[in-house]
């Protein structure tokens, strides 16, 4: 049976140090990386920026459900509406077309419980 060094057995040690080290942060990394890891946020976004289109979607990653939503226009509100959407899903919000008012900053204001925010576009024809 051959012996093995003494250095042999530091570079084996080291090399299985590394791989053992890497294979745990990269399974952290994983977790830390996932949407569903890190509870309590939500985000809110339009369907088309770049269009006069006021439809947006909300994506709620939070135990709450209940979100509460406004419409403005220049501060004066046009239109409101309630959507239950469940941890982890995403639901677009369509708002008729007739309601975008040209030359103004449309606001759409998303409330749940305490946590409010906004977006706004600004429509021209």
């Amino acid at each position: 049976m051959k012996k093995i060094s003494q250095a042999n057995l530091i570079i084996f040690f080291f090399v299985a140090l590394f791989l053992v080290g890497s294979i745990y942060l990269f399974s952290i990394d994983q977790r830390y990386d996932s949407h569903k890891y890190a509870k309590g946020w939500w985000s809110l976004s339009f369907d088309n920026p770049k269009t006069n289109d006021l439809s947006f979607e909300i994506e709620n990653f939070t135990s709450k459900s209940d979100f509460h939503w406004e419409l403005l226009a220049d501060n004066a509100q046009i239109s409101e509406g309630d959507a239950s959407i469940g941890h982890g899903k995403t639901q677009e919000i369509k708002i008729d077309a007739d309601k975008a008012q040209s030359d103004k900053r449309m606001i759409i204001r998303i409330s749940l419980g305490t946590d409010t925010k906004e977006i706004y576009k600004n429509i021209s024809n």
